[in-house]
């Protein structure tokens, strides 16, 4: 009797792991399933959440910008280098190429109609220096700024502290405004009413210069033209890329500026 008691305990104690084991494997199932489905839901959305982005912080607490009205006409030649059809849904992106060399970059920006200007080191976060990086951009002029349109701001930036000088090597930053247009790579000159030309050095299906597109209307007095080089077959693209900025001016050529951009990885 007492054998054939624990026969049947341990008969009911199988049959009721074996149900157990079921509804959890059919728990595990319809889990799985769930976030299947978010996953899905979420990577339908071109745009990159901001929560997923690390933060770019100024390495001030006193911002250096000037919002002005009367203003010179800017002596730089390139006024600003960025991105657009970039799918990250931010005010401000950087994409600092993972240089572990580096912990700063400095951000310049500079209005279509010279009235605002600033310039600022960031800190660059350890923790995604490869990805895009959200600018916190501190500017007590922020309201102004949110009324320029995709043509009307052009952003530098390159790696390092601010510097006097003339920096050659460029990373790419990307604004809100320019993210529903064709993935391009945009140059903001100041031409000097000049005829201004852009070429990809290190390219070879991206022969001779592409005429740039002069701005005609509202005020110049930061830049006056915008070149752009089409980036739908990124993956072909060397990286950095190697630009050539070539300007003519009643039938002379102005001195040409070379620069290397560091493009994103896409």
């Amino acid at each position: 009797m007492i054998i054939l008691d624990k026969t049947k305990e341990a008969q009911l104690f199988i049959s009721n792991f074996e149900c157990a084991s079921t509804m959890n494997n059919h728990f595990k199932l319809l889990l799985n399933r769930s976030l299947l489905s978010v996953f899905l839901l979420c990577y339908s959305h071109a745009a990159i959440s901001i929560d997923d982005l690390a933060i770019l912080d100024p390495e001030s607490l006193s911002f250096n910008e000037v919002y002005k009205n009367d203003v010179p006409v800017s002596g730089k030649v390139i006024a600003g280098i960025g991105m657009s059809g970039m799918a990250v849904n931010t005010e401000l992106t950087l994409f600092p190429m993972g240089i572990a060399s580096q912990n700063y970059a400095c951000i310049q920006v500079m209005s279509r109609d010279g009235r605002y200007w600033a310039e600022n080191s960031f800190v660059l976060p350890k923790s995604n220096s490869k990805g895009a990086i959200k600018v916190k951009y501190p500017s007590k002029y922020n309201d102004l700024l949110n009324e320029y349109g995709a043509d009307d701001l052009a952003i530098l930036s390159y790696l390092g502290r601010c510097q006097k000088g003339k920096p050659r090597s460029f990373i790419v930053t990307s604004r809100q405004k320019l993210m529903t247009s064709d993935r391009s790579l945009i140059v903001y000159v100041n031409s000097s009413r000049s005829d201004t030309y852009i070429r990809v050095m290190n390219d070879a299906s991206k022969k001779g210069n592409k005429k740039c597109r002069k701005i005609t209307e509202g005020r110049r007095t930061g830049y006056d033209t915008i070149c752009t080089i089409d980036m739908s077959t990124d993956e072909l693209n060397p990286n950095p890329l190697k630009l050539g900025i070539y300007r003519r001016k009643f039938n002379k050529s102005l001195k040409p500026e070379l620069i290397l951009v560091s493009l994103p990885k896409l």
